[in-house]
Order: C-alpha cells, then sequence, then structure tokens
C-alpha cells in the first residue's frame, strides 16, 4: 500500500518537529532573536531538555525503522505523521501569537513609557556603597558556554510594577520565584514593605532588596493571591501601611544570599542555574530597546550616574562577538515593565554597557529558598 502524499510529506516532521518544538518555547524564542541581532551564530549547546528531546527523536527513528510492511500498511506512518503535522500545528500557531502578543505589549509599554521613567528614584541612596576598584572589573576568562540561561528563567510570566518604585521588590521577588522553580506568584507588595521597616508609613520613594531579603529569612513572603499588588503609587503612604491580614501568612523563605562583586562572580554563579539582583542606572536605550542593550547606541550622558536607578534580575549570558567592541558576552536580565519592554519583557546588556552603568554596589546572589 502507498502512503497518501500528504502523509508521506509529514514524515518530514519526524525528522524536524523535535527541533522546531526544542525552539519554540519562549527560552528559544528570546535567545534567537537575541542572537539575530547580536549576530551570533544559531549552532547553541543543546540543554538537558534539547538532548532529551534528541532521544526521542532516535526512538522515533528506530520505531520507524523497526516496523514492518504490514504494519505500515496499517497505516501507522500515515497516523503517526497525521499526529506530529497536527502538534507542529498547534506549535506554530502557538509562537506567531506569543510574538504578536510581544509586538501589540511593546506598542503599549512605549505610549506608557513615562510612568516608568518617573517610577525610577535615588537608588544609590538605599545602597550601601563601597570603594571596590573590582566593580569596574572585565571578564578575565571566556565564558564556559555560548550562552546559559537559569532554568526556567525566562518560562515565567513577566510582572508589571507601573507607576510605582518598587523595581527592587520585583527583581527580587522574581529571583525567588525563580529558585522556587515554578510558575508560583509571590508578593511585590509585601517583599516592598518588608523592604522598609522604619519607614512605614513614609514618604521616602523606593527601597533596595537587602532588608526585604533579611526579612524573608524568617518570615514567609505570601503568594500573590494572599497579598495582592496595587499599582497606584500613594506618594505619602510608600507602604500602603497597614496591609491586610492576609499579607502576613506566608510559606515561602529562604535561607541565603550572597554577593557578588565582579563580573566573573556573577558568570559564576548563573553557571551554577541561580539567579542574581543588580542595580543599574538608566539611559535612554535601556527604556527603548529591542531586545540588546549596547553602550554604543546610548545618547545620554549623565552627570551624575545615580541620578536615575533601577533594580533587575539576572538570568544568564550570551558570547558576543568581538567585533562588536562590547565586551565579551551581553548579561540576559528579567525586567519588571511588562512583556512589552525589550523581547518579552528580557533584554540583553553588553559587558560594556553594564561597567558604564551599574551603580557601584554588589550583585545580590539568591542561594536557596526553603
Amino acid at each position: 500500500m502507498c502512503l497518501k502524499k500528504e502523509a508521506f510529506s509529514f514524515l518530514f516532521f519526524l525528522i524536524i518537529l523535535p527541533i522546531s518544538l526544542a525552539y519554540g518555547n519562549k527560552t528559544e524564542l528570546i535567545i534567537d532573536a537575541m542572537s539575530k541581532q547580536l549576530g551570533v551564530s544559531k549552532n547553541k549547546e543543546l540543554s538537558p531538555g534539547q538532548r532529551k528531546i534528541q532521544e526521542i527523536k532516535q526512538k522515533n527513528r528506530r520505531l520507524l525503522k523497526s516496523k514492518s510492511d504490514e504494519d505500515q500498511n496499517k497505516g501507522f506512518l500515515e497516523t503517526y505523521a497525521d499526529k506530529m503535522y497536527q502538534t507542529h500545528k498547534t506549535w506554530k500557531t502557538t509562537n506567531e501569537g506569543l510574538i504578536n502578543s510581544w509586538i501589540n505589549q511593546r506598542k503599549v509599554f512605549l505610549k506608557n513609557l513615562t510612568q516608568y521613567k518617573k517610577a525610577s528614584f535615588n537608588l544609590a541612596s538605599e545602597l550601601e556603597i563601597k570603594n571596590l576598584k573590582k566593580l569596574r572589573n572585565r571578564l578575565s576568562k571566556e565564558a564556559k558556554h555560548k550562552y546559559y540561561v537559569v532554568k526556567n528563567a525566562l518560562e515565567q510570566d513577566i510582572r508589571d510594577q507601573k507607576s510605582r518604585p518598587t523595581c527592587a521588590a520585583f527583581a527580587g521577588v522574581k529571583a525567588i520565584e525563580i529558585m522556587a522553580n515554578s510558575n508560583i506568584d509571590l508578593s511585590e507588595q509585601y517583599f516592598y514593605y518588608a523592604s522598609k521597616p522604619h519607614c512605614r508609613p513614609c514618604s521616602k520613594r523606593g527601597s533596595w532588596v537587602i532588608k526585604g531579603l533579611n526579612s524573608l529569612k524568617s518570615k514567609g513572603i505570601p503568594t500573590e493571591d494572599q497579598c495582592p499588588y496595587q499599582p497606584s503609587n500613594l506618594e505619602k503612604n510608600q507602604t500602603q501601611t497597614p496591609l491586610p491580614p492576609s499579607c502576613f501568612s506566608g510559606q515561602l523563605r529562604i535561607s541565603a544570599y550572597q554577593e557578588l562583586i565582579t563580573l566573573d562572580d556573577l558568570i559564576a554563579f548563573l553557571e551554577s542555574s541561580r539567579p542574581a539582583i543588580g542595580a543599574i542606572s538608566l539611559s535612554d536605550h535601556f527604556y527603548k530597546n529591542k531586545g540588546i542593550v549596547k553602550a554604543s547606541q546610548d545618547t545620554t550622558k549623565f552627570k551624575d550616574q545615580h541620578t536615575k536607578g533601577h533594580a533587575i534580575t539576572f538570568v544568564g549570558y550570551m558570547n558576543i562577538p568581538a567585533s562588536l567592541n562590547e565586551g565579551r558576552v551581553c548579561f540576559i536580565v528579567t525586567n519588571s515593565w511588562s512583556e512589552g519592554w525589550g523581547i518579552g519583557g528580557h533584554a540583553c546588556l553588553t559587558e560594556k554597557w553594564l561597567l558604564k552603568n551599574r551603580i557601584a554596589t554588589p550583585f545580590i546572589g539568591i542561594n536557596s529558598v526553603i
């Protein structure tokens, strides 16, 4: 019995579909988009998930080879090919929908850009500024991988701080959510409150993560459902005190965090599949980037680097071409300005840009949660 032409053509998916699916999740979409902007080769190292898909592909090949002519006559190949076609169709539809959603959200983000600029604050005033020469050191060695992403970090939902100066709370909570290794939604409302223990209520804007993390060593952080984020900014009551009783019923805590001084320290920490939090000053290019933030594209020269401050979560890195003159790598970050910023809420900051715009304080790495 001869296969139908359509079914025979769909057999092609038995070979290419596993690869397509590997590139079809959010992580691969984001990495591919960044790679194209950087001119980086698509020849990537396989992740454990991709290796598993390769194993499945090899198993499928063996299965096809072992099937007898009688099995084929029963329509095995037609049925299997049709299943692969339907899976591929679903994958394509989902990814196209996701990309279109990011494009639409970018339009909304750009319209609301002013609110995010107003939400920045003098972050340096919240930090213990240290005179550490190593803070300005460039990477001293090659990264182990062409690219590396903390497990599940790019698969999680992106949050939106809107008009409130709560970026550090969002960056800290995102790191904890990633360490929890699930798509759990924790309360930024509570973390911001915990970050300002001596300022309830108060009119001083913004915070840093240290006090919040110290609080979470003994007190649990609630979920978003237990303590919802309120997007409206109350200038005279930044912590929106008092919080409802449900905000104090959290269970998840952190066991430890550590300071990361150099970019080498940051790379090594990320390669242990743990996220880090960083403090940066801002530039026009950072606001309007399309996935890559480069020093060569900055148009704003800061008289005081600490005038505008922001906190972000570091979740990975990518090697970049030497021809860009932007350093050895760019650092993949997750932001809290909706999926309209960068690529679906993420961007890659080049080494040169980060050294120029890093506020003089260590990165904070989350070791574990309990």
